[in-house]
């Protein structure tokens, strides 16, 4: 593929990732082997337990980011009150909060990555 350059495994990343540019826009592909005999094309509920089943830690690690994110969003109402015009922050404010909290606690679960976010930011 000529849109791939500059592709490079990470082997020694804390979880399995590859750097590359895609028409030149750099990307950090996360890598997750899951346990499932069909994995569904479309809506996989990586929140739900199951898909941990059988999976070792780097992928554990890998979902995640994810599963923190899509928790958060389920679990903050969406009133539209964000944005630095209101005075509240936005989205790239949060991720960048709950990056941090993440490299904080590497090895937590999202339940517990949940929980430290709010004891790290109150």
């Amino acid at each position: 593929m000529e849109e791939v350059t500059e592709l490079q495994p990470i082997p020694d990343a804390h979880v399995p990732v590859m750097k590359f540019k895609y028409f030149g826009i750099s990307i950090d592909l996360l890598y997750a082997s899951v346990s499932l005999l069909v994995v569904p094309e479309v809506n996989l509920d990586i929140c739900d337990l199951s898909v941990l089943y059988n999976v070792d830690e780097q992928t554990v690690g890998s979902l995640n980011g994810c599963r923190v994110a899509d928790q958060i969003l389920r679990l903050v109402p969406n009133v539209e009150v964000v944005g630095w015009v209101t005075g509240f922050l936005g989205g790239v404010n949060w991720a960048l909060l709950v990056a941090r909290v993440c490299q904080f606690y590497p090895n937590a679960v999202p339940s517990m990555l949940v929980s430290r976010f709010f004891r790290v930011y109150t």
